[in-house]
């Protein structure tokens, strides 16, 4: 569960979580954003996990993550998450979990 099957330096775990395959290192989950769409990330999901943007002000330990918004499922497409106030600098973050 530990190891890193493909070397990618995702462990085996997180790539179970991620819904990525733990022996192919180009499986990966990666977010993408646009300039002409501030404050929302873009990603392929998968229709067995559920997906929540969390936000953090800065990435100083400790860093503080809050949710924004409610867990939504994946539909095996190519989704979206918008931050409600994507006008303040912000770090963001996608959770993943396991439906």
């Amino acid at each position: 569960v530990d190891g890193d099957n493909d070397r990618d330096s995702v462990s085996n775990y997180r790539e179970y979580i991620a819904d990525t395959g733990p022996t192919d290192a180009d499986s990966r989950f990666q977010l993408a954003a646009r300039g002409d769409v501030p404050g929302t990330v873009f990603f392929d999901s998968s229709t067995s996990r559920t997906y929540r943007l969390e936000s953090a002000t800065n990435l100083c330990p400790p860093v503080t993550w809050t949710g924004l918004g409610d867990a939504v499922p994946g539909d095996g497409g190519v989704m979206s998450l918008t931050a409600p106030d994507a006008g303040s600098p912000m770090y963001y973050r996608v959770k993943v979990e396991v439906r």
